[in-house]
Order: C-alpha cells, then sequence, then structure tokens
C-alpha cells in the first residue's frame, strides 16, 4: 500500500508541475518525441459495491517523418513503450462492453513499432506491430468519450488494438469522394505470428463536407466458440461521422457477429459531441451504447463527459456513466461510474 501511495503522489505532482514548468520556461518539445499520460480515478457504485479506484496509462516513443526519402517520398518511423497500472471498473461491474477504455490487465511492454510511406503516388503503406483501431472500425467524432464501445464495436473480435497492437501491413488509399484501407494483421494469441490472422477492409464515402460513412468487412481465422472449437469467424460494421453544425457533432455505429463466438450478437451506438471555437474552451458529449446478448436480453451503457482544457497540454475531463443491466441479467444491478481523468500530453 506504501508503494502505490507513493506511485499515485507521484503521478498527482507530474499531472500537475510539468504544465507549469514547460509554459513558464517557454520550453518547446522536440516534435518527434512524445509522451503521453491518463490518470483516471473512479467511483463505482452498485447495490451491493461502493468502491473508488484508481489507474494509469502512460505511452512515450519516437515518431518522426523524413521528406526526400528515395526522391520525393516521406519515411515515417514509429515506435512507442507502454505501461498499465491499477485495478479495472469491469472487474467490479462484470460488464460486457467496458466503462473505461484504458481497463485491462497491469503491463508493461513496447507497444506499436512501425514504418509508413507511400508508394507510386497512389497509396500509403505502414508495416510493423499497430493498433488497428487507429485506422479502421473507430468513429472519429467519438474519441473524446472514455468508454470502451465508442473506440469499436465489441462484436469486432481478434482487432488488434488495445492492450496487444499486433503485426501487421496497411495499405490506405484517398480520392476526393472515397477512401479505401485494408489491413492484415497476426492474431491475438502470438502477436507476431500469422499462424492466425486478423483482416479487415473499410471503405469510406464522403458526404459533402458534412459527413462520412464506413462501411467494413473483417475476418479472424481463429477464435473460440462456445462449445470450445476453434473457427474462423467473420462479419460487417457500420459507421457515420456527422457535423451538425461547427461546434455540434455526431456519430452512430453498428455492428453483428455470429453468436456461437460471442456474448453480444449486435451492438449500436450513437452520441453527440461539442467542440469549442478555441482550445482554450470547454468540450464535452453525450452518447449511449447498446449491446443485445445472446440471451436476449441487453446491455446499456451511457456516458456524459466534459473536458476542460487546464493548460496547453493538460486537460480535466470528469465522466458520468450509467450501464443499466450489466451483462443483460434480468436480476443484474444497475451500475453508477463516476471518473475524473486526468491527461497529459507532452
Amino acid at each position: 500500500m506504501i508503494k502505490q501511495e507513493k506511485i499515485w503522489k507521484f503521478l498527482v505532482f507530474v499531472l500537475v508541475s510539468i504544465p507549469s514548468v514547460v509554459a513558464a520556461s517557454a520550453v518547446e518539445l522536440r516534435d518527434n518525441v512524445f509522451a503521453t499520460l491518463d490518470l483516471e480515478s473512479s467511483f463505482v457504485s452498485t447495490e451491493i459495491v461502493n468502491k473508488g479506484i484508481t489507474r494509469f496509462k502512460l505511452d512515450f516513443g519516437y515518431d518522426q517523418t523524413f521528406f526526400g526519402f528515395f526522391g520525393d517520398r516521406e519515411l515515417r518511423l514509429h515506435a512507442s513503450y507502454s505501461l498499465r497500472y491499477g485495478p479495472s471498473a469491469s472487474d467490479l461491474i462484470g460488464d460486457t462492453q467496458g466503462v473505461s477504455n484504458i481497463d485491462d490487465d497491469e503491463y508493461t511492454k513496447l507497444y506499436e513499432i512501425f514504418i509508413g510511406t507511400n508508394l507510386f503516388s497512389l497509396f500509403d503503406i505502414k508495416i510493423g506491430t499497430m493498433d488497428a483501431t487507429n485506422d479502421f472500425a473507430a468513429p472519429e467524432n467519438g474519441s473524446q468519450f472514455i468508454n470502451g464501445p465508442a473506440g469499436s464495436s465489441p462484436t469486432i473480435l481478434g482487432i488488434p488494438t488495445f492492450p496487444t497492437p499486433t503485426l501487421g501491413v496497411l495499405i490506405h488509399t484517398d480520392f476526393d469522394a472515397f477512401d479505401l484501407r485494408i489491413g492484415h494483421y497476426s492474431g491475438e494469441t502470438n502477436r507476431v505470428s500469422f499462424e492466425e490472422t486478423f483482416s479487415i477492409a473499410e471503405l469510406g464515402l464522403k458526404i459533402k463536407e458534412q459527413a462520412v460513412i464506413k462501411f467494413g468487412v473483417w475476418r479472424d481465422t481463429e477464435q473460440s466458440k462456445f462449445d470450445g472449437a476453434l473457427a474462423a469467424v467473420g462479419d460487417f460494421y457500420g459507421i457515420l461521422d456527422y457535423d451538425l453544425s461547427e461546434n455540434i457533432s455526431g456519430f452512430f455505429q453498428y455492428g453483428t457477429v455470429d453468436p456461437g463466438f460471442s456474448e453480444i450478437e449486435r451492438h449500436w451506438a450513437i452520441g453527440l459531441t461539442w467542440s469549442p471555437m478555441t482550445s482554450s474552451d470547454i468540450s464535452g458529449g453525450i452518447m449511449m451504447s447498446h449491446a443485445k446478448l445472446i440471451t436476449e436480453t441487453e446491455e446499456r451503457l451511457y456516458e456524459l463527459f466534459v473536458s476542460v482544457p487546464l493548460k496547453k497540454r493538460f486537460s480535466l475531463t470528469p465522466s458520468l456513466t450509467l450501464i443499466r443491466r450489466p451483462v443483460g441479467g434480468e436480476g443484474s444491478l444497475d451500475a453508477t461510474v463516476l471518473s475524473i481523468r486526468f491527461n497529459l500530453n507532452l
């Protein structure tokens, strides 16, 4: 306990002091070196559990673009290291969707390592260990929410994402009216082996300047069924990102999967966000995520957040999450989670 208290005190000191020091000294950090710290404290409340927890996730690394590589091409190098410490809110609730997008087992490891360039002036390519949700299946207008399904639909089984990016290749081509992305990755069980693979393709159609609609298909060659057998599984998903005005945006996502492989057979989510006219203003959002379970019941997640920028690289995000019928059970206890996330970007 003493060790944990020292860690939390140190992290709070870092979050509070670094932005002030950087601003006061007018230090400009090198663009090719980065660090991101998310420190989140939550109070979880059900009829039988009332508990506060704190955890953090730290990512740091190197990202550099070299110009004039093989003529007029650019070469991007990216390498990052990640560590996560602390308990998970979903372990207390038992929900299937995920209350927080930084909740998982504790780990310390190399994270994303990839190179990227443009080939034949037609498409961009990335090769290395990657988090596929940085390129696929994620609603752009849902990126500020802190719950799990806002990042990608839980029906997309095996997608390489937090906390385990895997070795793969991504090809992306962009035109005026649409863009196309295709990815092929190693599987969940071994992040550098292609005995099991995950493949995904996504077509994005641009609707004037107000919206983008995306259609995706995916396939994993080796997922466990409820009867214990291993088999291939695949399905589709859809995403709509739209702008209602200059500072109000929204999203809708939908996905399905074979119920022989997953507790969730159908999922949809909808949300609205408002963005400030300047970077110093408060932003926020509200959303609902609905999971249809194989037991013919449902789990619903609601989140309301407000993001307050305190310094150039430092923000505070209070969030209220309500989970109705975790795991869909008639007798399952509804949960309320009040969270405060401190984010520091260097």
